[in-house]
């Protein structure tokens, strides 16, 4: 019988583990999110996986905010640029309940200013999509990560070169049932030509001054609250793509590794910008990151 073992995401928001047999996924299970917690995060982590404990499992490999300050045990940041034997390397070991739990290392880029970007989890879907993708092991490359916080990562030449944060979901969320989209009704819309008309707005600039115009679209030209919420997702995700397309070569695709829905915005919105895509499986990355490090246990 092969070895059982068990990976997982542990986010801000989500828990996502999966029960191995070898490197067969076998079985998936899915919790609350480090933030927020009712319970402490390693009681959290032993009543989930309870029943894959019972069957043998003896060994848990985790990333994310599982290693933040207030996780399930924190492990620092490796610098960029890094590379997948420099992030296996700072990884942590513990022994929980007699339960052997390993912990990747976040990323840290250095920012102008003394400051430092971050990322916890992003860093092990980049290492699993260089491992699934032999063309991004040469040469560099920009990838993008959507989400709460999104992150545009560079890899060059199989390392994580660098990278930056946009608050593009969280914005997007704190603004629901603002003056801006005021009513619940707004917080889901597909609409696809608000949508494009957002991200054709923010190829002008300036977000600041182009956010009011969810609003008055609204009140001066009848549009309505699921438009101004496409609109607005639109606008922010185009302000992004106004920041960062260009910073590869134009000949090379931009790496979408996202929720399908969400990598499907992204693709649209770059599109615009004459920009091609490819989306890998964010799943198949986030498995093959893990991988490497439960492969060192």
């Amino acid at each position: 019988m092969a070895e059982i073992s068990i990976v997982g995401d542990w986010g801000s928001t989500h828990l996502r583990l999966w029960r191995l047999e070898g490197t067969k996924v076998t079985d998936r299970r899915e919790g609350p999110g480090v933030i927020g917690l009712q319970q402490a995060p390693a009681d959290v982590l032993l009543e989930a996986i309870a029943p894959w404990r019972a069957v043998g499992a003896s060994r848990v490999t985790l990333c994310g905010m599982a290693g933040a300050r207030g996780g399930l045990y924190e492990v620092g940041y490796a610098p960029c640029p890094l590379d997948a034997a420099q992030w296996a390397d700072r990884a942590a070991a513990f022994t929980l309940h007699g339960l052997v739990v390993r912990i990747a290392a976040g990323c840290a880029h250095e920012r102008s200013g003394g400051f430092r970007d971050l990322m916890r989890g992003e860093e092990t879907q980049l290492f699993g999509a260089m491992a699934l993708d032999a063309e991004l092991a040469a040469g560099r490359h920009l990838l993008i990560l959507p989400g709460t916080h999104s992150k545009w990562a560079v890899v060059e030449n199989g390392r994580i070169a660098g990278f930056r944060t946009f608050l593009t979901g969280e914005l997007f969320a704190r603004l629901q049932g603002s003056s801006l989209l005021p009513g619940p009704a707004a917080a889901q819309s597909d609409d696809n030509a608000a949508f494009a008309a957002g991200v054709e707005t923010a190829r002008e600039g300036g977000l600041l001054g182009n956010l009011f115009l969810t609003r008055s679209a609204q009140v001066d030209a009848g549009q309505s609250p699921q438009w101004a919420s496409a609109f607005l997702s639109g606008l922010l995700i185009g302000s992004e793509c106004v920041e960062m397309v260009g910073t590869t070569p134009p000949s090379s695709p931009v790496r979408i590794i996202g929720a399908p829905g969400l990598a499907e915005r992204y693709a649209a919105a770059l599109i615009r910008f004459g920009t091609r895509t490819e989306r890998p499986d964010a799943d198949a990355c986030t498995l093959a990151g893990l991988r490497m490090i439960d492969a060192d246990n």
